[in-house]
């Protein structure tokens, strides 16, 4: 009676996930998530690397004038990707290089939305100058920024994480990881 009473319960609970894992593989993930299961630190190992990534290769595209030899491994979302060149390219076009140097990153608070969506909020210290494209020359001092940034991040099968849009703040402004229920 037991037995059947269990296997009456258990068996459309069993069926009901199988059936969400084949109508999409991202289910188990989902699971996993909300019962505490997703290794939290694994992913946040991975978000920090990857935007150690994101910042080395963003300052790579304005240092160079706009390369693309980066695209395929920048891990950012296309929007990203083409506001970067596109300011990149606009310095180009005037003979100029803004060169960016990140000298520190530190990582401020990094929170989950599910397992594919997390919010990273850093503050960076970077110097930047503007330089002659063909000669290199310093056509501007070099100026320390301090900002604080708050990545939105987004894990694409795949590919891993990526930057999906990020929001610069004045080093002073208080950012935190809270985001707009709709994003």
């Amino acid at each position: 009676m037991i037995k059947r009473a269990l296997v009456s319960v258990v068996l459309p609970i069993v069926v009901a996930f199988g059936l969400c894992y084949i109508q999409s593989p991202r289910a188990g993930a989902y699971l996993r998530y909300h019962l505490g299961l997703y290794d939290l630190k694994k992913e946040e190992k991975l978000l920090r690397k990857t935007i150690k990534q994101f910042n080395i290769d963003y300052a790579t595209v304005f240092n160079t004038g706009g390369t693309t030899y980066v695209l395929d491994e920048y891990p950012a979302a296309n929007l990203v990707k083409r506001r970067t060149y596109q300011e990149a390219n606009i310095w180009a076009a005037q003979g100029l290089v803004l060169v960016y140097d990140r000298d520190k990153t530190i990582i401020e608070g990094i929170r989950f939305y599910g397992p594919f969506r997390a919010v990273v909020v850093a503050k960076e210290l970077w110097f930047i100058n503007f330089q002659d494209i063909k000669t290199r020359k310093y056509l501007s001092p070099l100026k320390a920024d301090r900002i604080r940034v708050r990545y939105l991040m987004k894990k694409v099968p795949g590919k891993g994480w990526i930057v999906q849009d990020y929001e610069v703040y004045s080093d002073k402004e208080k950012v935190n990881t809270e985001v707009d229920k709709q994003w």
